[in-house]
């Protein structure tokens, strides 16, 4: 697991929900059951790693 995230251009559960045609909410669903790697940043945001997102892409692709 990694770290707080510090990149402002990380995407936020907001963005990571646009990018994958989801619900903000269903966001932090998948990052509590470990299906999508999310930390807070140093001002308690919390954002999705590209990779994280990518994989998660690609994950639901296969299935």
């Amino acid at each position: 697991m990694l770290g707080p995230l510090r990149d402002e251009h990380t995407p936020t559960t907001t963005e990571a929900a646009r990018q994958l045609d989801l619900r903000p909410q269903d966001i932090y669903r998948l990052v509590f059951a470990g299906e999508l790697e999310g930390h807070p940043d140093d001002d308690g945001v919390v954002r999705i790693d590209e990779h994280a997102i990518a994989g998660y892409r690609h994950r639901q692709t296969r299935a």
